[in-house]
């Protein structure tokens, strides 16, 4: 499941970084 959820939290970071 972690290696699911690292990506997402790094996109999450991405489009909060927007």
């Amino acid at each position: 499941m972690q290696r699911i959820l690292q990506p997402i939290a790094k996109f999450d970071y991405f489009i909060s970084d927007c």
